[in-house]
């Protein structure tokens, strides 16, 4: 099995990476590759955290502590 993915998805899209570099991801048990990911780069984070902020401000952020933490039933 290989997939490969090329772009990441960032604010709702499938958008090209900042870089063309990518990372097999390894089956530990057999150590096949089984995927190709891009690389993220600190570019890429930025975008995301850029994109995800206005979330973070709407909704999260207004919620009490206690609303925003599982409960140990919730966590598993």
């Amino acid at each position: 099995m290989d997939l490969a993915r090329t772009d990441i998805f960032l604010d709702g899209a499938w958008v090209a990476p900042s870089c063309a570099q990518s990372i097999a991801v390894h089956n530990p048990a057999t150590e096949e590759v089984l995927a190709s990911v891009p690389a993220g780069t600190a570019a890429d984070v930025d975008r995301a955290v850029t994109a995800a902020s206005p979330g973070w401000a709407e909704r999260f952020a207004k919620r009490s502590r206690t609303s925003r933490t599982p409960s140990q039933d919730q966590a598993g």
